[in-house]
């Protein structure tokens, strides 16, 4: 036999089979079944991850703000316009180490933790 006879031949075959119609329809269902349960489970992690990406944003934003350089007020008080410039420099020293909060040396003329 020639190869175009055994195409033929096989072409012929292929249109007598056919899939009775009872198990085309089951099929359908099963393939559209399944086609809805994965996409409903795809939309479902996309909400999660959604929601997992706002909340991890939130969260960086957070500690952004927390860890930026954001303009303070210092408790420090401003020198007195009225005392000298000597006075100025030597009371501000003084205030500065004992009410400042944002002093991070230790006390006064010595080490920290001493008392020295």
């Amino acid at each position: 036999m020639f190869v175009p006879d055994i195409e033929a031949a096989v072409e012929d075959y292929y249109r007598q089979v056919q899939i009775p119609e009872h198990i085309i329809i089951a099929l359908r269902e099963l393939v559209t079944a399944e086609f809805d349960r994965l996409h409903a489970t795809a939309r479902q992690k996309g909400h999660a991850y959604t929601a997992e990406r706002d909340a991890l944003r939130s969260e960086r934003a957070k500690l952004l703000q927390a860890h930026s350089p954001a303009p303070s007020r210092s408790t420090c008080s401003p020198p007195s316009k009225t005392a000298s410039s000597a006075d100025r420099r030597s009371s501000t020293r003084r205030s500065s180490r004992a009410t400042c909060s944002t002093n991070k040396r230790g006390p006064p003329g010595g080490l920290p933790g001493t008392g020295r």
